[in-house]
């Protein structure tokens, strides 16, 4: 190890444990219990829902592994998309636990956006689940807020004056605005006049 000579608290964290790391590559699926998923709700204690490839919700640990200092690199939010490892030994019956809960699941690795255009590019799955709930393409949440403000419309008492002004506006030849302008002729009165 490498000798501290800077002192203090602050130079024990460039310490060779702590630096590096930097994973090999793009980790995809290996075997059935491996699944991919597409965080939903965001829960507390580490946990969170998930909606995974084969259209189960479940609840989905985040481990140690991915907390603490390494939380930076991994950090989860609604619409991340993760690989998950199923927990075949807690529920060997897909479907709601003898508790009354989802299925649960750990996380194994955490996406980043351009992951995820790699993984769609290298795999032959169909993605329509995850895309349907990704909050970043439009899906999902950000999909239904936008959703809830069709056909209402948003006004003022000043809303009225500004469409008979428009109105009154649009009858009026540009040509005559200008001109008046350039003579130094006061609008109001030529809005009087309409």
């Amino acid at each position: 190890m490498v000798k501290n000579v800077t002192g203090g608290n602050r130079g024990k964290r460039c310490a060779r444990k702590h630096m590096g790391g930097g994973g090999g590559g793009l980790r995809k699926s290996e075997n059935c219990l491996e699944v991919y998923a597409v965080s939903t709700r965001m829960l507390g204690n580490n946990m969170f829902h998930c909606e995974c490839l084969d259209g189960v919700f479940r609840l989905c640990h985040i481990r140690g592994k991915f907390t603490g200092r390494k939380k930076r690199d991994n950090m989860i939010s609604v619409g991340t998309w993760v690989l998950v490892g199923l927990r075949d030994w807690s529920n060997p019956d897909e479907g709601v636990s003898s508790r009354g809960r989802a299925p649960e699941c750990d996380i194994l690795e955490v996406y980043s956006s351009v992951d995820v255009e790699r993984l769609k590019d290298g795999e032959s799955v169909d993605w329509s689940v995850l895309l349907s709930k990704d909050v970043s393409r439009g899906g999902g949440l950000a999909g239904a807020s936008s959703m809830c403000d069709e056909g209402v419309v948003f006004s003022s008492e000043d809303d009225g004056a500004r469409r008979q002004l428009e109105a009154s506006l649009s009858s009026v030849d540009v040509v005559e605005l200008v001109g008046c302008v350039d003579v130094g002729v006061d609008l109001d009165d030529v809005f009087d006049d309409i």
